[in-house]
């Protein structure tokens, strides 16, 4: 009984330190809740499985000029969601990081754009825009106003933390401090609600906003540091040079916004199951980046190849109907199921 309650315990143990966070090396993962990096989506990326919802937005280039690498808000009716009810939160001291870029408005009429708002409660917290550009920070009844434009159309850090044991909060602005104070009375919390891009009063922010993260402790001025000074990630795409198989992908929600001849590679590779079929498509090249394909379905397009030779994975194959003239499935040692008649094959 010792030995099997020893194993089960072992098991455990590297099941919890075995999930690798998706996030660069200089990004701080203790204490992190969910970081966003909003590369073609809204998904968590720090291990934890917080995914937002995202509501009305645009994908767009981020402060490196990657595209669909950020989200543009609308100023009416954007917004992200992020719940951590059923997330353990330790205490109150939180960090809340992230990159936006705002002009005048155009679409709104307030005079307060929320970046982030942390909280149900009418007093919760929240970091915005005022009409002048001044970044205001208020904690319930209680406001701080940092009385410059930050309405520039540039790409703005900023960093918020609070200590839960001194009840300090510091606010940096493009890794300089711009505000700081002491909070008297802070009785709502951060609760178990984030919402980026509008408050609890429909404020919406115009503009634009990237690598939104959150942490349950105060980080240091140097992990603040290290990652307002970050270089460029290293972001990865595959070619998808037959533009209506990209439009497939696109429809599939697999590739998103315009044609433009790649998707991201981290997009397409834990696909299983792809169909593609009957879409005109004349060259499937970019299935390579499918590493974890088992089910392909590409039958009534105007394929004359098709390179397989990558997708070790693959275990069905329905490539009828096309114009394939050599089939080479000698590297697909998993496939079962094969369907490549009405082609013009002379090699299989």
């Amino acid at each position: 009984m010792k030995t099997k309650l020893l194993l089960f315990f072992l098991l455990a143990n590297f099941t919890f330190y075995s999930q690798t966070p998706d996030v660069p090396s200089y990004l701080p993962t203790n204490g992190l809740l969910f970081y966003y990096p909003f590369n073609g989506n809204a998904n968590d990326a720090s291990g934890n499985n917080i995914n937002a919802n995202p509501k009305n937005l645009t994908l767009t280039s981020d402060r490196f000029g990657n595209s669909n690498a950020a989200y543009s808000f609308n100023g009416t009716s954007s917004s992200i969601d992020a719940y951590l009810a059923n997330y353990p939160q330790n205490n109150n001291s939180r960090t809340i990081t992230g990159w936006f870029k705002a002009n005048t408005p155009v679409n709104s009429s307030e005079f307060d754009f929320c970046l982030v708002n942390y909280g149900a409660a009418a007093d919760s917290f929240k970091i915005s825009l005022y009409l002048k550009g001044y970044l205001d920070v208020s904690f319930g009844d209680q406001f701080f106003s940092s009385q410059k434009n930050f309405l520039n159309n540039q790409w703005t850090f900023f960093a918020m933390t609070f200590d839960d044991n001194t009840d300090i909060f510091s606010l940096y602005i493009n890794n300089a401090l711009e505000l700081t104070g002491k909070i008297n009375s802070f009785p709502q919390g951060f609760s178990d609600i984030c919402s980026i891009g509008k408050n609890n009063s429909n404020n919406y922010f115009e503009g634009d906003i990237d690598d939104i993260g959150l942490w349950n402790r105060a980080l240091t001025s140097a992990e603040l540091s290290a990652i307002y000074n970050a270089q460029k990630p290293l972001i990865l795409y595959t070619s998808i040079p037959d533009s209506n198989f990209e439009q497939k992908l696109i429809e599939l929600g697999i590739d998103s916004g315009v044609v433009d001849g790649k998707v991201l590679t981290a997009n397409i590779a834990n696909v299983k199951t792809l169909n593609v079929s009957s879409n005109n498509i004349n060259n499937l090249a970019g299935i390579e980046g499918f590493t974890a394909l088992e089910n392909l379905y590409c039958s009534g397009n105007q394929l004359m190849s098709l390179n397989i030779s990558s997708n070790k994975n693959l275990k069905h194959l329905d490539c009828q109907n096309n114009t394939i003239y050599n089939l080479d499935v000698s590297k697909n040692t998993l496939l079962v199921n094969l369907y490549c008649q009405d082609n013009k094959l002379s090699s299989l």
